[in-house]
This record gives structure tokens, sequence and C-alpha cells, in this order.
């Protein structure tokens, strides 16, 4: 798709998309889902339930936004900067935070980030 200039427009980041990749980052190291597992309440076996809560999905956003090492290793995985994949993710746990007035034609729960 691409914008008014010509320029190609970045693919929108939806909520679960973006929760799947953090998960999956997790995942790799297992002392490291061990622990968000152990902080989010959440055993093993009752993961994949838990996916299908938005609640849970903001609280994985959340997780990896307070996490420095593993935003890092998120946004190289999404071929982003940390800035730019923070920022994403703060606007996808709090789609009324930065408002503008530009409105996302293709629907809630997806954000636009400019690479």
């Amino acid at each position: 798709m691409r914008n008014r200039g010509g320029k190609a427009r970045p693919a929108p980041l939806a909520l679960q998309q973006a929760s799947t990749l953090v998960l999956a980052t997790l995942a790799e190291t297992p002392e490291s889902l061990e622990r968000f597992l152990a902080l989010s309440g959440v055993n093993g076996a009752g993961l994949r339930a838990a996916v299908a809560d938005p609640a849970f999905l903001i609280g994985v956003i959340d997780y990896a936004l307070a996490d420095e090492a593993l935003l890092c290793l998120v946004a190289t995985k999404a071929a982003m900067t940390p800035e730019a994949l923070g920022k994403a993710l703060m606007q996808l746990a709090d789609p009324q935070a930065g408002q503008t007035s530009h409105e996302n034609p293709y629907g809630e729960g997806d954000v636009w980030i400019d690479p």
C-alpha cells in the first residue's frame, strides 16, 4: 500500500500480532518465559486460553515495555527500532494516548508504524 507521496506505507501492527511476537521472543529463553508466567499468574496450560483475552494481551505489551532488553529483542525481530516499537506498543496498550486527528481507515486495534 502506498501513501499520497508514493512511499510504501508500513503494515499495521495489531494487538494479537504484537503480543504473539513478544510471547514468541520470551519462549526462546525458558527462564524468561517462566518469569513472565510467574508474574502474570498464568501457568503454561492456561496460556493458550489467556491469549484470547485482550486484557491479557495488553499485559503482555506492558511487560515488554517495562523490559528494555526484551523490547530490543522484539524490535529486532520486527525489523524496527526499539523506539518505534515502543511507541506502537504504547498505542496498542492505550489507544487514547497520543491520539492525532488522523483516523485509521482499517479499524481499531491497528497502529500504523513508521520505520
